[in-house]
């Protein structure tokens, strides 16, 4: 069987990537579920798999690693993990028409990684630099198939891109901000849901690729195909809808117990149906704002994600709503007062070019009050992390400490 083949996986018209069959079949097997008909519903999943795969079709195994992809710790596992894989579907929304192709070129050993990531366009100052630069050095020479399951650049895509531009932020109340907040991850959520099914839509493509080309075929191809995805651990639906629709599908993480961020966490309740309650949205927002004071000194410390992450839920965890009522309070005080004083400027200061300053940050302030109050939030957070005598560590050994890490994560 050739190595260098080079599959572009047909993409589904919709963005959704969800066919009428695949809908209806889906619906059929819930609905036994919610009948508490346990044996129905398995039969039914037995059945489609022995429908979908025919006498001298190759058996198609799937499985999915989860974890963080923002550094090179976090893509260690994957060199070892291709030794068993037949494919690799690496998780990269946004992708252009030829990014596949240049994988496959990685993979092939014709194209050196640092090259590569020139061509993809990736900036070396993307927080996820790292992890794609050492994704493509385990790719390099393993000649493997790499297939992009993923939305590619379109209308989805941007969705999301206008969404980050928002970002989660303070606003001039808590409770103004809470509710945002949830609105927030209510959106995001149903974007992530869109492109889920989008990338099972283009999964079952590949499937119905691989047992339709004849290079597949027993005895002269390989008796089982074995795909590996990479997804981030918000995506752990996927996982079950796989399981329910009769795919052999298996699942691993980076470490367990796997420990989400607080905007994930948030995220996630509301994919599997739950309310995302107000102390939750408050430690969201919190969150958001502690890469801004202490992201230098983590990335100095270590490059494991999950450690950052816990890092910053230990120092979340010790804030309360009142504190951050308060912390909101100290923030329109100081709004307040440097607003009044730019009016003074301007309409006092005998020196002209401090007048016309005082007049750009004043119209600054009224086009984007946003980035001001988020930068004074941030500027009280640290008083009153300080306050609170949180002493940030110096080695990585005493962050392990601090946030309870144990090396059998490792």
């Amino acid at each position: 069987m050739r190595e260098n083949i080079e599959y572009n996986v047909p993409q589904k018209e919709s963005e959704e990537g969800i066919t009428r069959r695949e809908l209806f079949k889906g619906a059929g097997l819930f609905g036994l579920l919610l009948a508490a008909k346990p044996k129905e519903a398995a039969a039914l999943v037995e059945e489609w798999a022995n429908k979908e795969r025919k006498e001298g079709e190759p058996k198609i195994s799937i499985e999915i690693f989860y974890g963080a992809h923002g550094t090179k710790k976090d893509v260690e596992w994957l060199k070892e993990k291709l030794k068993t894989a037949d494919i690799y579907a690496p998780e990269l929304a946004g992708f252009r028409k030829n990014d596949n192709r240049i994988f496959n070129e990685v993979s092939q050993g014709k194209k050196e990684p640092a090259k590569a990531l020139e061509e993809l366009r990736a900036e070396k100052n993307h927080p996820f630099y790292p992890y794609f630069l050492h994704q493509l050095h385990a790719i390099y020479e393993s000649r493997k198939w790499i297939i992009l399951l993923d939305a590619p650049k379109g209308k989805l895509t941007e969705k999301f891109d206008e969404l980050e531009t928002h970002g989660i932020r303070p606003l001039e109340s808590i409770e103004a901000t809470i509710k945002y907040v949830k609105e927030y991850l209510q959106a995001e959520t149903k974007l992530q849901e869109i492109r889920e099914k989008f990338i099972l839509g283009n999964l079952e493509n590949l499937i119905d690729l691989i047992r339709k080309d004849r290079r597949f075929k027993k005895p002269r191809g390989k008796k089982e195909i074995h795909i590996l995805m990479s997804m981030g651990a918000f995506h752990t639906k996927m996982y079950q809808y796989l399981q329910e629709s009769g795919k052999e599908v298996k699942r691993a993480f980076d470490i367990m117990p796997f420990i989400y961020d607080f905007h994930s966490e948030g995220s996630r309740r509301y994919a599997f149906g739950k309310p995302v309650e107000d102390e939750l949205a408050m430690k969201i927002l919190l969150e958001q704002n502690i890469p801004l004071i202490y992201e230098t000194q983590l990335d100095s410390l270590t490059q494991n994600s999950l450690k950052k992450i816990q890092f910053k839920r230990k120092i979340v965890d010790q804030f309360n709503i009142n504190e951050v009522k308060k912390m909101f309070e100290l923030v329109n005080e100081k709004f307040d007062r440097g607003k009044g004083f730019w009016e003074r400027v301007v309409l006092t200061h005998k020196d002209a070019e401090m007048v016309e300053d005082a007049k750009r940050i004043l119209d600054e302030m009224r086009k984007n009050p946003y980035e001001t109050r988020r930068f004074l939030f941030t500027d009280v957070l640290f008083d009153k992390i300080r306050e609170k005598n949180i002493k940030f560590p110096q080695t990585e050994k005493e962050l392990g400490e601090m946030i309870g890490w144990k090396e059998k994560q490792e």
